[in-house]
């Protein structure tokens, strides 16, 4: 005799004979995809370079991040001038921050904020991994990080960049990660 289910929701054909191996498989899963899809907070690792090796490959002037433009405003959507009067060093490198909040949020959190590829063109990056200026104005905050680009006599980078796919801004992001890590051995 086979049971009949009271209504729809019972009718599944949900295998329930080992109910504990199935819900330790769903909490394998789920966990697996999270950390699959970890946020990255940097670019290839670049927070562990030493101090030396960041100064020689990160877009500094005379060891200056980002033209001196606060690093934490970008992700509140509004670059602004750092103030030279509140700064941190990470690694070798300054930033100056236009408030002593956004110091703070720097300072327990650095490599959320600092910028991917050391603070070059993204899209030149992707392309053949050179080293191209930036317009510290023309950014976009692609997965959790600071892409900036280059916007001048030569095109609009980040024009680009938005126009390719969702699918194909990732090879971007991945093939400018791998040019970079290259960079820092």
């Amino acid at each position: 005799m086979r049971f009949a289910p009271s209504n729809k929701l019972e009718q599944t054909n949900f295998p329930m004979k080992n109910s504990t191996t199935t819900w330790l498989g769903i909490i394998t899963l789920c966990v697996a995809s999270l950390t699959a899809h970890a946020e990255p907070t940097n670019s290839a690792g670049q927070s562990n370079w030493s101090s030396e090796k960041r100064l020689d490959t990160f877009n500094t002037e005379d060891g200056l991040g980002l033209s001196g433009y606060d690093p934490v405003s970008y992700f509140h959507g509004q670059p602004t001038k750092g103030k030279a009067s509140i700064t941190s060093k990470y690694n070798g490198v300054t930033y100056r921050f236009s408030s002593t909040a956004n110091k703070q949020s720097f300072d327990t959190d650095p490599s959320k904020f600092e910028p991917a590829f050391g603070g070059w063109c993204a899209w030149a990056m992707a392309d053949d991994g050179s080293r191209v200026e930036i317009d510290p104005k023309s950014y976009k905050i692609y997965d959790g990080r600071l892409y900036l680009f280059y916007d001048g006599f030569w095109g609009d980078t980040l024009a680009k960049w938005n126009e390719e796919s969702a699918a194909d801004q990732k090879k971007l992001s991945k093939r400018a990660d791998q040019l970079w890590a290259d960079q820092g051995k």
